[in-house]
């Protein structure tokens, strides 16, 4: 049975030592030196996961956002800990917000981005304000819809 808690920098060289035994894994000498990982904890506190059988780290998600996507930028998991485990280290980050739906997501990001992407980047400063504004107060009806009347968020 494994244990997953969050990735703290005691864990670093653990996880290091996985991810340079992992074939195809991608590091970066700055973004996953100890100072990077350090600051990238920092900013994303809650995302970052490892597993463990015992004290052995077999598994790591280095998962965080950047205020509107979320990204999963490290996944590594030890061979012999893959087999048979229904523990889904994948699944603890997918928890992180339980109140993101792709619903919510869809009406207050995707729609409004891809009409200003669409249609304002031209227009003059005056009328681009006047869409923001009411982008806003869309969005603000669409949290009191989602969250306060239908309790999806």
């Amino acid at each position: 049975m494994y244990s997953i808690s969050l990735f703290i920098m005691a864990d670093y060289r653990s996880v290091l030592d996985l991810w340079l035994h992992t074939p195809g894994m991608g590091l970066n000498n700055l973004d996953d030196s100890e100072e990077g990982i350090r600051a990238y904890l920092a900013r994303n506190p809650n995302t970052c996961f490892v597993a463990k059988d015992e004290d052995e780290v077999v598994g790591v998600i280095l998962a965080g956002h950047d205020g509107r996507r979320g990204f999963i930028y490290h996944l590594a998991v030890r061979p012999e800990a893959r087999e048979g485990s229904d523990d889904g280290i994948e699944s603890s980050c997918i928890w992180v917000y339980p109140w993101w739906g792709a619903f919510p997501v869809f009406v207050t990001v995707y729609i409004p981005f891809f009409l200003m992407a669409n249609f304002a980047y031209d227009w003059k400063q005056a009328a681009q304000r006047r869409v923001i504004g009411s982008l806003v107060g869309a969005d603000a009806l669409a949290m009191i819809l989602f969250a306060g009347i239908l309790a999806w968020i």
